[in-house]
């Protein structure tokens, strides 16, 4: 338009000059009336000022716009010693992202509690609270001591525009159930699994998801590599702090003394998730401590991913043998060779990381370290373990099971969780004398065959990368599936994984050997059945390490003359 008037006015002036150079049709004297010049300019005047109010009266995207906070009430129904409560943490997501109230915070900017009835909260959440979901709420007394707890693995969704937190789980042990194998406890709650400690030898089912995350105090700091991980306090005070320890296994060991755990636990397919295990005073590190006394001790349960067990020692000595993993066999049912127990349906997202550690001997499992006359089937393995500046005489690092014991069977289990083994070296302990290097054995589904009963694994994938670098003074036994195999009946194996092992160093020893192997190592053919499909398709990487190292590989098992 303003190129139009500009052309339009140029025009005119053209006109008005030659009018005026013409004589002004006849007249020799120039016309003394411009208003028809001076009545578009003021148009072009009025319009560009109708142009800048127009702009002016537009909203500017970029300028924020004033936050809706709306107050409203938050109700802990049925808390502990509510007339004590002087303020609470309250934890909750926005479109996933979990947060902390505090001042700072732009959901809830103000969580306090009512002066007549402190089971009631006003909160201010700028925006709406249908966008807001309560996560876990923790209360303090005046001293700052906690008093009570809840926690919602989805969340509690907002009614009405308010918030309502029933605290049930305050009024017993558990949600229901007698304890027994027809009517099992309920575990609903995190203090409901806390107290499974408590009745040792009973029943239970879980009946909801739970979520520690937010109870333990501490919090998981990631970094690029899983050696680097780091774990940070965040509140003393929580629930689940214990000293800087965290969750507590069920089945109590303190001081190498177990109180196992002798009941059944079904998951029925739930998760229960931020568990966190962090130098715990104990030689074994896990979630159930358990002597298997019935045919199916855990059963269909899930670890969810933001869970950790994290040992990090500053080279303090192990005088025993450090285990790691989520279910822990520590006494057998019987002397019998056949399968008389089931861990059926296992899925661990948990990582394990040991860092800076001394001990006689390590084993390390994503699902569970021993069988005894066990079946161990449908088990996942997804978290990765990682194993960083320690010194050991024996290392077994295995995505499902570290040794088969008495007689058992592995079926259709599966690992896709990545085993990392660096700068370790072998543990000098004057009461081992006949060793004299560190023993590694690493695969991604079981690690050693001591039984020479019917042991089958069948059905079973390996999906992880397995990578062995820097170590030092090291024998390596290292399968895609089986560090070391004898004594079995293996069929339909499958392993995609990557083996790589690099850069390892002699310095006691003037040999030494390394054994890589898609499949299995295999020493001997004694014991063995082979049936099935057996397929490897991962790379197998053995360069750079010491000329005194006499290295192994083939794509399927044993040494090549077997493959």
């Amino acid at each position: 338009m303003f190129k139009k008037n500009a052309l339009l006015i140029l025009c005119l002036f053209f006109v008005a000059v030659l009018t005026s150079a013409c004589g002004g049709g006849g007249s020799k004297n120039p016309p003394t009336d411009n208003s028809a010049l001076y009545f578009l300019l003021a148009q072009q005047n009025n319009q560009q000022q109708n142009n800048q109010q127009q702009s002016n009266e537009q909203p500017n995207n970029n300028e924020e716009e004033p936050e809706n906070t709306t107050d409203v009430t938050l109700t802990l129904t049925d808390s502990l010693n509510a007339d004590k409560i002087a303020s609470a943490d309250i934890f909750y997501s926005v479109d996933g992202t979990t947060k902390k109230s505090s001042a700072d915070d732009k959901e809830i900017s103000k969580a306090e509690p009512n002066a007549d009835d402190k089971t009631k909260f006003t909160i201010s959440v700028n925006g709406t609270a249908e966008n807001t979901k309560i996560k876990a709420v923790i209360t303090y007394d005046s001293n700052g001591e906690c008093l009570d707890y809840f926690s919602s693995y989805d969340g509690v969704e907002a009614t009405n525009g308010n918030f309502d937190v029933d605290f049930e789980n305050s009024k017993g042990d558990f949600a229901g159930g007698e304890g027994t194998t027809e009517k099992p406890y309920q575990i609903s709650q995190p203090r409901h699994f806390a107290n499974i400690n408590k009745y040792l030898d009973k029943h239970f089912i879980q009946t909801a998801n739970i979520d520690f995350s937010h109870l333990t105090g501490l919090k998981i700091v990631t970094a690029d590599e899983d050696k680097d991980i780091t774990i940070e306090t965040t509140n003393e005070k929580a629930p689940f702090y214990n000293d800087g320890q965290g969750n507590e296994s069920i089945g109590k060991m303190r001081s190498g003394t177990v109180t196992p755990f002798t009941g059944t636990y079904d998951g029925d397919n739930h998760t229960i998730d931020g568990l966190i295990f962090v130098n715990q005073k104990t030689y074994g590190i896990t979630i159930f401590n358990i002597e298997i006394t019935n045919e199916e001790p855990i059963k269909k349960l899930t670890i969810g991913e933001n869970s950790i067990f994290f040992v990090d020692k500053n080279n303090e000595i192990y005088n025993q043998a450090l285990t790691i993993a989520p279910i822990i066999n520590v006494e057998s049912l019987s002397e019998d060779t056949v399968v008389a127990n089931t861990i059926d349906s296992i899925e661990n997202n948990a990582k394990i990381v040991v860092k800076n550690v001394q001990a006689s001997s390590c084993f390390i499992s994503g699902i569970t370290p021993l069988l005894l006359s066990t079946e161990l089937t449908n088990c996942t393995n997804n978290g990765h373990i990682t194993i960083y500046n320690c010194k050991f005489y024996s290392l077994f690092a295995n995505g499902v099971s570290n040794m088969i014991q008495e007689t058992s069977r592995i079926s259709k289990c599966t690992n896709n969780g990545n085993i990392t083994i660096t700068k370790t070296e072998f543990f000098d302990n004057p009461n081992m004398p006949f060793f004299s290097n560190l023993q590694i054995y690493a695969s991604g589904i079981i690690g050693y065959i001591q039984s020479r009963g019917n042991n089958i694994i069948t059905d079973c994938i390996n999906k992880g990368h397995i990578v062995i670098s820097e170590n030092t003074d090291m024998v390596l036994y290292s399968g895609g599936l089986i560090a070391y195999l004898k004594y079995s009946s293996i069929n339909n194996l499958t392993n995609t994984g990557k083996i790589t092992v690099t850069n390892n160093t002699l310095s006691q020893m003037s040999e030494s050997d390394i054994y890589v192997y898609g499949i299995a190592t295999m020493l001997t053919t004694q014991g063995v059945t082979i049936g099935g499909t057996i397929t490897n398709t991962g790379t197998l990487t053995a360069s750079g390490n010491d000329a005194g190292y006499t290295t192994y590989t083939g794509q399927y098992y044993g040494p090549a003359e077997m493959n």
